[in-house]
């Protein structure tokens, strides 16, 4: 009896442990078969994501909306989550569409796809400034779809009514009258914008356009300056912290003896505004 005993025990043990052994080579294999095929869905997210932004980087209308990835903050439903703007509800539907017919391997959100309407004036864009390039042209952030145009420039310089370069006040920002002008200076029209706001803009905006009329070295400068001189309204003008009216005719001096050459010159690198 003591025998059959110490026989049974044995068997027992001997099960248990092969049972154990199995069943720890059952869950090592499913937990191998899962992360394969999670390697594989990854795989297959980060192809569609290469196709699908290239897919929509030649949409104007979906140039502001990246994929972030797979996102796996919830596993029981994983998804590539999409962000960025589109600029009304019908871009967003017709977002959602495009996602829909791209077969993407694994579900799409974009819930945080928000629906933002572009600028249709310069200053919305000033608290966009990003900076200055070494080509002295002026950036700002967001996709070409949210950058300011020639026109919106052309009319915030020829209403300007502060006449200051760099920065200015206790915060150190530059004036919005700079980053128009600037703007204007990078374009393919810009002696045309220029001589139309020395002709038609505040005192303020002819003094900043006969500043970029001399970088462009046009003849119509001394005509301009002289009719600016014969009128010599007073002007309102920043220089730091100080601010001043003082009479055209001091300004547009400095202009001809080159004072403010420097501050339109060619940047040295990418100068930030923060």
């Amino acid at each position: 009896m003591k025998e059959w005993f110490r026989t049974y025990k044995w068997w027992m043990a001997v099960t248990v442990l092969v049972l154990s052994v199995l069943l720890h080579g059952l869950l090592w294999s499913l937990t191998l078969k899962q992360e394969r095929e999670q390697a594989r869905v990854m795989a297959a997210v980060q192809k569609y994501i290469e196709r699908f932004q290239l897919q929509i980087a030649g949409d104007s209308r979906f140039q502001e909306v990246r994929l972030l990835g797979y996102d796996r903050n919830n596993p029981s439903e994983p998804c590539v989550a999409a962000t960025g703007t589109v600029s009304s509800r019908q871009d967003w539907v017709a977002l959602e569409n495009f996602i829909l017919n791209s077969n993407p391997p694994i579900p799409v959100s974009a819930r945080s796809v928000l629906v933002r309407r572009p600028a249709t004036n310069f200053t919305a864009f000033l608290h966009e400034f990003r900076g200055i390039t070494p080509e002295g042209k002026v950036i700002f952030n967001g996709g070409p779809s949210r950058q300011p145009t020639v026109e919106m420039a052309y009319r915030h310089l020829l209403s300007t009514d502060l006449f200051a370069f760099g920065g200015v006040g206790f915060m150190g920002g530059r004036r919005g009258g700079e980053l128009a002008l600037r703007f204007v200076l990078t374009s393919t029209n810009a002696a045309e914008v220029l001589l139309a706001v020395a002709s038609k803009g505040t005192p303020e905006a002819k003094i900043y356009a006969l500043c970029g009329i001399q970088k462009l070295r046009l003849p119509e400068f001394d005509r301009l300056a002289s009719e600016l001189l014969t009128e010599n309204p007073r002007v309102s003008s920043a220089r730091g912290c100080v601010f001043s009216h003082e009479p055209a005719s001091h300004l547009v001096s400095q202009i001809k003896a080159g004072r403010y050459d420097h501050s339109l010159r060619t940047e040295p690198g990418l100068e930030t505004d923060q």
